[in-house]
């Protein structure tokens, strides 16, 4: 399984009025924006302490979203010319079965974990760690608002979501806030269909939508690097917001 995604960071400027703005939509150009729904998720990441998968970028996740949890293996990207980018995904019910499969993945590309459980039960966080030798190293809560896109003419089919997030991270305890929306590619569309819709949002949102083209995996990891002496004041807004300057420092950390 794969994912294919664009990302559009809403800029600092005006990023309120950016969000009721998106959050109001119901079309854009032949494109309408269906199902509304709102949830709030909570992502923690798992890895060695050696950080085995990171250093081959794969990562392990666990979200919890109303009374769901999933586990989810997401693998390296490959950045497409539009800007957009495709990996790997593995997201299941969190089950015996589907963390076994995720480990099986994991072990086909070199990187073997121990199960040391049950595997006909599912395991508790607590038990998958200790059993795999593994421990949490990010954390995130995030507001999810999400939105059907449906080209006109099509009918209902819909070839993507325009997902609207609210992310919520806590480097040394330090809240830092981010907002980013991704068009997300549904299983078997043409790719070629999501590039004219993410330059259609940024040509209707100006300078208050740009490409972006770092997961909230490694922005949080940049956080956690830039926060170690405690949040400098030009990175944080009095709401807590990351400033351009934040995400200028976010790239170089990056970058490095």
């Amino acid at each position: 399984m794969s994912e294919t995604e664009t990302t559009l960071r809403l800029t600092a400027e005006e990023r309120q009025n950016t969000l009721l703005r998106l959050k109001a939509l119901d079309r854009i150009g032949p494109y309408s924006l269906l199902n509304p729904r709102r949830e709030t998720v909570r992502d923690s990441y798992l890895d060695t302490p050696g950080r085995r998968l990171r250093s081959a970028r794969f990562a392990l996740r666990i979200r919890k979203l109303h009374e769901e949890t999933r586990i989810t293996l997401k693998g390296p990207a490959t950045r497409n010319p539009d800007g957009s980018r495709t990996r790997l995904e593995i997201e299941l019910p969190w089950t015996a079965e589907s963390t076994a499969r995720v480990f099986r993945e994991l072990a086909s590309r070199g990187l073997t974990l121990k199960g040391d459980w049950n595997h006909t039960e599912l395991p508790s966080r607590d038990d998958l760690m200790a059993g795999a030798r593994l421990e949490p190293f990010q954390s995130r809560i995030m507001v999810r608002e999400t939105r059907d896109v449906v080209a006109e003419g099509t009918g209902s089919a819909s070839f993507a979501e325009m997902v609207i997030d609210q992310v919520a991270y806590s480097p040394d305890g330090h809240e830092c806030r981010h907002a980013e929306m991704e068009l997300e590619l549904r299983p078997g569309a043409d790719p070629a269909l999501l590039g004219p819709v993410a330059q259609l949002f940024l040509a209707t949102f100006e300078d208050r939508l740009v490409l972006w083209l770092h997961g909230k995996l490694s922005i949080g990891l940049a956080l956690g690097k830039l926060m170690e002496n405690g949040p400098a004041p030009e990175l944080l807004d009095r709401h807590n917001w990351l400033t351009e300057e934040a995400y200028r420092r976010i790239r170089v950390t990056l970058k490095g």
